[in-house]
């Protein structure tokens, strides 16, 4: 059974009324490519999200897997910007040295210009087990060999 196994990445994050000086927040942060084999995606940095629903990617990402945003079915959600109309999408994903997977997953205009990825509840923890070691600063990813593929 493959394993991936990281290190938290520390991100500070801005200072507002309540955290003057600003808090440090811990991210699962593992690589991500999408796409088909002969055009793989440049490396997102996925971010592991329990809190989310579904897994979303850059929505600029889509004419290079060859997608028309017109012919995507679309669902608002709560995303990075607030409530949007997110066109949602199969597509190919590899998340750190798994196997690759076909995922349904949204695009986020709010996430254009980053190479960043939300894993969220479906595409990826109805895929794998996560075990978050908070006082070690490590997380681990084991494939649920009944759900995988």
């Amino acid at each position: 059974m493959s394993k991936y196994q990281g290190q938290f990445r520390d991100d500070k994050l801005d200072p507002c009324p309540a955290f003057p000086e600003g808090i440090t927040s811990k991210r699962a942060i593992v690589p991500v490519r999408i796409g088909p084999d002969e055009n793989l995606s440049p490396e997102l940095q996925g971010m592991i999200d329990t809190g989310a629903d579904y897994t979303f990617l850059p929505a600029d990402f889509l004419p290079c897997l060859g997608l028309n945003i017109e012919e995507l079915k679309t669902c608002r959600v709560n995303a990075i910007l607030g409530y949007e109309d997110v066109p949602f999408a199969w597509v190919d994903v590899i998340v750190a040295d798994f196997e690759r997977q076909r995922v349904y997953a949204g695009f986020s205009k709010g996430m254009n210009g980053n190479l960043a990825a939300i894993l969220g509840r479906a595409g990826m923890l109805e895929r794998f087990r996560v075990l978050f070691d908070f006082p070690n600063n490590t997380f681990e990813i084991e494939e649920d060999s009944v759900n995988a593929g």
